[in-house]
């Protein structure tokens, strides 16, 4: 759980703290509300324990992909001389977003597939069935093949951002130049205001391909 600080180098670290815990409990509120507006907006309505299912599934990949930007972060900002812990925390939300949930969904879509044209091996796999009345016995291997999917997604992403940290880091630099000089806007964009939206498309998105769908009912014909 991080906030930031400006240091007297003027490059702002991530810390602990009680405002960092604020932040982060905001941010879930976001998603988890996001969540909630959309099964109210879906017809027909999934059922709420079926729904809390399909977004526990999102969330512990989330959380992981989360934690995994933190570290990232810190390491790349305490290996390059003039990187900055917020800027890499930004980028690496950012590129997990849009890049790692693209990759994601990719894979998730090519296993689903899988399980179509081999149902007999992928029986119970069939993204957001999970029986009726849902069983943990057919939620826990959706959920394992989902962390292992966001896990498979995140080396990718690394892999690739391990090219072009250098530069990257300097077009970072040029980028966050005009608010260098700001640490509590800058604090905003990158904990705040930047997760915040990124966080609702991404939950929104993700969640209607984690959920049963009329294309998964199919499967089973």
């Amino acid at each position: 759980v991080l906030t930031s600080r400006m240091t007297e180098a003027h490059k702002c670290e991530l810390l602990g703290g009680a405002f960092a815990m604020i932040v982060q409990l905001s941010l879930a509120l976001v998603c988890v509300l996001t969540l909630v507006i959309k099964r109210q907006s879906e017809y027909p309505q999934r059922d709420w324990l079926v729904w809390f299912l399909d977004a526990t599934k999102q969330g512990v990949g989330s959380s992981f992909g989360h934690f995994s930007n933190i570290y990232l972060s810190v390491v790349i900002a305490q290996s390059l001389p003039t990187a900055d812990e917020c800027q890499w925390y930004c980028t690496t939300y950012v590129l997990d977003a849009t890049v790692g949930t693209a990759c994601n969904l990719i894979l998730l879509s090519l296993f689903s597939m899988a399980v179509r044209r081999f149902p007999y091996c992928g029986e119970g796999m069939i993204p957001g069935d999970y029986g009726d009345p849902p069983q943990l016995t057919l939620y826990l291997p959706q959920l394992a093949v989902w962390l292992m999917i966001v896990v498979i997604g995140k080396v990718l992403l690394l892999l690739s951002l391990s090219q072009v940290i250098v530069p990257l880091d300097a077009l970072l630099a040029t980028v966050f130049k005009p608010i260098r000089k700001y640490p509590e806007l800058e604090l905003v964009l990158v904990m705040i205001l930047i997760p915040s939206v990124l966080n609702a498309l991404q939950f929104w998105l993700t969640d209607s391909f984690l959920k049963r769908s009329a294309s998964n009912d199919k499967m089973e014909d």
